[in-house]
């Protein structure tokens, strides 16, 4: 049986390879496209947007297709923010391609949904935030847990919302589950939330003064399930 597992694993794995492609020829745009669809999951989400306005102007979603991208720029979008990071995979290629052909602008930033950013994504996101004029959307590949993390640092340091007015954008209504390991993404909100009663701090000056992000990612890590629900509760 564990032979047979292994084999099943590293057939997937080749077949994941095969169509893992930039869609550089009519072929390979044909292997991208069946890439997206099936091993990216675009199959779900061409019915499931999980869109979500944030501010006016500015929304969070899921990877969008073809089709929601054209609908986005018809709509006056012409900034699209992906947070799941530059990278050679097909998923950016193809979306990169399909903003080129539409012509959307495509900021890339990478973020996480298991472990909390490094200090200078965070920076990179809030310095590209209050670049972007007009309408954009930003997203993660579900756009539960990054988007999610992204549209609660747009709300605090954008539009000076409140803390509890931001940790709506991480919650079960985008399916984030924040007692798995997405829940360190909370726990940082929690962090920062104990400094800012004592101290009345920013986001920007905590991230600055007080971020460590590999004592948040350990400290989550070494929690009990007892213990996430305690702490966030």
């Amino acid at each position: 049986m564990v032979k047979i597992l292994k084999r099943l694993v590293t057939a997937e794995k080749r077949l994941r390879a095969f169509y893992n492609v930039a869609p550089d020829s009519p072929e390979n745009r044909r292997k991208a496209q069946i890439y997206m669809l099936w091993f990216d999951h675009e199959v779900l989400r061409k019915r499931w947007t999980n869109l979500h306005q944030i501010a006016p102007g500015v929304f969070r979603s899921n990877q969008p297709t073809f089709e929601r991208l054209k609908t986005l720029k018809q709509q006056g979008i012409d900034d699209i923010v992906n947070l799941r990071g530059k990278s050679e995979a097909a998923h950016y290629l193809v979306e990169e391609d399909r903003c080129r052909s539409l012509g959307l602008r495509i900021h890339s930033i990478e973020l996480n949904a298991r472990s909390v950013p490094e200090m200078r994504h965070f920076k990179e996101l809030i310095e590209l935030f209050g670049k972007l004029e007009g309408s954009f959307m930003m997203h993660c590949k579900s756009g539960s847990d990054r988007a999610g993390l992204a549209s609660m640092i747009y709300l605090l340091t954008q539009k000076g919302e409140t803390i509890y007015t931001a940790k709506r954008m991480l919650s079960f209504r985008f399916l984030h589950l924040k007692l798995t390991k997405t829940g360190v993404l909370d726990y940082l909100l929690h962090k920062y939330e104990r400094e800012y009663d004592e101290k009345g701090m920013s986001f920007e000056r905590w991230i600055e003064t007080h971020y460590d992000p590999d004592v948040i990612n350990q400290e989550w890590s070494s929690m009990s399930a007892f213990e996430r629900w305690r702490t966030l509760r």
